[in-house]
């Protein structure tokens, strides 16, 4: 029944098995649930054996259909190479640029540059994959993602890192929380232990960054008072924002709350805690046209933002 298989029931496939929903799968592919539960209907008729375990903890893939991932993966792996080899030497972006980022990059760094290249090529179709920062190396190492754009300096074989922007990690916490702070809420490092702290996840640049200039600055990271570890830079934000203690953040993702007054920064080093925003390829691998065009954007805005300082400065 090998002439009866079709690239989009394998896509739907795919995309159920990654998302763990058909919902949200119909979603990704841009179609309806029962559109998507007909192509696995059809898949499975034509491989003759059922690929999908639907249950309350979600959709799995059945044995059958753990034996049948990695060979999907290859199919369209292998469609899709063969349209962008053929883009590639034409010289014409196109198809679909799967690129992937840690949380921080992939909310605020990534959106206006993908407008600008979806302005000037309307052809490209972006997915864009935000993680954390490990998870998101991981799916560069095994060719999920072509790119992409991290909040940590990547010093690995098989992988080139090159910075694209910076971000500002700040200490933030509600003013009631903030209060119970001696003198004028300025703590020394080490000074820490004593206030409740709200991190995130491990795998997160964010949490690495801040966590190594504190060891840096003599804080004993063991002896912290960590009262929640949460995924995602939202949840934290709200976590924060309930006061359930004070949090390291992205200065981009809580510029607004500090503005309003909902939350205020707790100067915790002598000097601003700066960490790169770094995009990150795979040494072996040449990139798309549309993932080189991403990659020329990105290094431009860096270039202007780098102008624009300077210009400040002077």
């Amino acid at each position: 029944m090998l002439d009866q298989l079709e690239m989009r029931d394998i896509e739907a496939f795919l995309a159920v098995v990654e998302t763990g929903s058909f919902t949200t799968a119909a979603q990704r592919l841009f179609l309806t649930q029962p559109t998507v539960s007909t192509r696995i209907s059809s898949l499975e008729a034509a491989l003759d054996g059922k690929l999908l375990d639907r249950g309350p903890g979600g959709v799995r893939p059945t044995p059958a259909g753990e034996v049948f991932l990695p060979l999907a993966r290859a199919l369209l792996r292998d469609r899709e190479g063969a349209f962008k080899a053929v883009q590639n030497f034409l010289g014409r972006p196109g198809g679909t640029l799967i690129a992937g980022a840690s949380s921080i990059p992939g909310s605020y760094l990534l959106p206006p540059v993908l407008a600008e290249l979806r302005k000037a090529h309307p052809r490209l179709r972006v997915r864009l994959l935000v993680e954390d920062t490990d998870k998101t190396l991981d799916s560069l190492r095994r060719g999920e993602v072509e790119l992409a754009v991290v909040g940590r300096s990547v010093k690995e074989d098989g992988l080139l890192g090159c910075p694209v922007g910076h971000d500002e990690i700040v200490l933030i916490a509600t003013p009631e929380v903030a209060s119970g702070l001696k003198g004028d809420r300025k703590i020394a490092a080490e000074a820490l232990k004593d206030i409740p702290l709200v991190l995130r996840e491990p795998g997160s640049g964010t949490r690495a960054a801040a966590l190594q200039a504190l060891e840096e600055a003599g804080t004993q990271v063991d002896r912290l008072n960590i009262v929640l570890e949460i995924g995602g830079n939202a949840a934290a934000l709200e976590a924060a924002l309930s006061g359930i203690g004070a949090a390291f953040l992205s200065k981009l993702a809580v510029q607004d709350q500090v503005a309003s007054g909902r939350l205020v920064e707790i100067p915790f080093l002598k000097s601003p805690l700066v960490r790169p925003l770094v995009l990150v390829t795979r040494a072996s691998r040449t990139l798309s046209p549309g993932a080189t065009e991403l990659a020329r954007l990105l290094m431009a805005a860096r270039r202007d933002e780098n102008g624009k300082q300077a210009g400040g400065h002077a």
